[in-house]
């Protein structure tokens, strides 16, 4: 036994000389060469599907031989649709093969001879010469670039799909941790909702964010509201929760941030008296079922008297009832609001001559309303109508109006987008922090034409 052992040794030593015991490309001791010295060096580069392992994978010099096909040839002279056999080699000791029949891969080659002196192809032992094609299309035709440009395109793209692949999975499993309690993630005494917090994208966007959000200090919580302005599920979330803070303060700005920036909402969060503190007939509502008396208060459709409401030099800050006659005036903005989120479907029609009205401001709010009551197509021409107008005045709301339209899923959002980034072309007459938004908006549609 102990002779076997040191001839294992030995053979072990000499194969290392010889240059074919695996060296494995770990973050440590990971062997990288320029991309152009590995294009350089590679006689062939091919995107390539394993049909058959012809070799067990896993031996003692990390290559494995195995039958595949060619599926476009970057580099190099081998035909589309050719079976080659093709030594390939494991660069990061992997447990588990990752050349799994019909799997699809990014390779770099030598071209060797064997002993039947068939021509065989070897990929060369070097950090990035195999990358795991997770969504090729095979048909589709390379462009008219260089070899480096071509297989940084490839890359490219794997790395874009591999993202949005990750982020797909990971929100599987934190909407998994949806029912932790507010009380808890607020106090920071449990230990499964602190993890959570340290999960999110968000918490290492924002500095101290887990210590500002379980804050007894409201100015802390506060603070936090200008640093949620992204249109996201996290953002969202945590929007969500501060609109249930026991400030008013932080909960009528978490309220209005989260009604501006997203259509789809939680109806069963707001809670007037925290987001409209004040404002008359808000203090005069009964204490259960108050939401049809404010719901026909602002239709119009009941009257209540004034009782212990705040007075401002005299002046009582009160809710509006909708009024198509005053359908220009920005007042009638918290209305159609308050009647988005209690009314149903057939109180949308209340809303239609809202969404005529020459004030973008108003307009929109009456569209989201709609679309909130069900009453998607009206809402859609109402934003539309608002982009139409091309007015530098109003591109503000040109903007609020397509971050809707993406919400909702528009099915002409890229051609509209992509009218409008054509149109800035032969126009400076819009505030730069507008066109700039708009920029970041359009990059997600179409970020190649954007940037």
């Amino acid at each position: 036994m102990k002779n076997r052992i040191i001839t294992y040794i030995l053979l072990v030593l000499l194969l290392h000389q010889l240059g074919w015991t695996r060296e494995i490309c770990t973050a440590e001791n990971a062997s990288y060469i320029d991309l152009t010295k590995l294009i350089n060096q590679a006689d062939a580069i091919v995107i390539l599907q394993v049909d058959q392992n012809l070799s067990d994978f896993g031996g003692i010099s990390g290559f494995s031989l195995h039958e595949c096909t060619i599926r476009q040839t970057i580099k190099g002279n081998i035909l589309y649709n050719t079976q080659i056999k093709a030594h390939l080699y494991d660069l990061k000791g992997a447990i588990s093969n990752p050349y799994t029949c019909g799997s699809t891969h990014l390779i770099f080659l030598k071209q060797i001879t064997n002993k039947n002196k068939d021509t065989e192809y070897r990929m060369l032992t070097v950090c990035g010469a195999q990358t795991i094609l997770s969504n090729w299309n095979y048909n589709k035709e390379l462009d008219d670039e260089t070899i480096e440009e071509r297989v940084k395109t490839l890359i490219l793209n794997e790395i874009t799909f591999r993202t949005k692949e990750h982020d797909r999975r990971i929100n599987i499993l934190k909407n998994m941790l949806e029912g932790i309690n507010n009380n808890e993630i607020k106090s920071g005494n449990n230990l499964l909702a602190r993890k959570y917090l340290e999960s999110l994208n968000i918490t290492r966007r924002i500095p101290y964010f887990i210590e500002r959000l379980k804050s007894d200090r409201w100015e802390s919580r506060y603070s936090l509201l200008g640093n949620l302005d992204r249109r996201d599920a996290e953002t969202k979330q945590i929007l969500e929760y501060l609109i249930q803070d026991d400030n008013e303060k932080v909960a009528n700005q978490a309220f209005v941030r989260y009604e501006k920036n997203f259509v789809t909402i939680n109806k069963s969060l707001f809670n007037p008296i925290m987001h409209y503190p004040g404002q008359f007939p808000v203090k005069n509502l009964p204490d259960k079922n108050w939401e049809p008396v404010l719901l026909d208060y602002c239709l119009g459709r009941r009257n209540i008297a004034h009782q212990d409401s705040i007075l401002y030099d005299g002046y009582t800050p009160g809710i509006p009832v909708l009024n198509p006659e005053g359908l220009n005036s920005p007042k009638m903005r918290v209305a159609l609001i308050i009647v988005g989120i209690l009314g149903d479907k057939e109180d949308a029609k209340e809303l239609f001559p809202f969404l005529k009205s020459d004030n973008p401001y108003v307009a929109l709010g009456a569209a989201k309303s709609v679309i909130r009551l069900g009453s998607r197509e009206q809402g859609i021409d109402a934003l539309l109508g608002i982009i139409n107008s091309k007015s530098s005045e109003n591109f503000f709301y040109i903007v609020e109006a397509l971050y809707v339209l993406r919400e909702v899923q528009y099915s002409d959002l890229e051609n509209l987008t992509n009218r409008i980034l054509e149109s800035l072309n032969q126009r400076d007459d819009i505030r730069l922090n507008w066109v700039n938004e708009f920029y970041l908006f359009a990059a997600d549609i179409l970020p190649k034409e954007v940037w």
